[in-house]
């Protein structure tokens, strides 16, 4: 997603690091994971043919639309790749199923966030994935 404009800014790298750092992956987990978000190798539809659960799809969907938002630029590459993202989470879910889980996963990661707890949602989701 950091990568659809073409641009990696400070903040959107600020921000991932941030998460990163937060979740306990083994080193080799962070260094892989820190080369594929630096040189851009992951590649969307790869990332999606693996989330099976609707409730991880809904959190890759609010990640997307975080980072997208991140440096205050919503760039039509951005746009284009989150109404993808939105687009393959919404057609394999139930969705009134979703929107109430995606609702109760945006809440804990609020509350993750500002009582500074980062063991929980996304330790979970990049280790199933990373």
């Amino acid at each position: 997603m950091v990568h659809a404009d073409g641009v990696v800014t400070e903040k959107e790298r600020e921000f991932i690091h941030q998460y990163i750092s937060k979740i306990d992956f083994t080193p080799e987990q962070k260094a892989i994971l820190l080369q594929e978000l630096s040189d851009g190798g992951m590649k969307m539809d790869d990332i999606l043919a693996k989330i099976t659960s609707s409730g991880d799809r809904a959190l890759v969907v609010h990640f997307a639309r975080v980072l997208c938002f991140r440096d205050g630029e919503f760039h039509p590459n951005e746009k284009q790749l989150l109404d993808k993202i939105h687009s393959n989470a919404v057609s394999q879910s139930d969705i009134a199923a979703a929107t109430t889980k995606s609702a109760g996963i945006e809440a804990e990661l609020k509350d993750d966030f500002e009582n500074d707890r980062y063991q929980g949602m996304f330790e979970r989701f990049f280790k199933k994935f990373f």
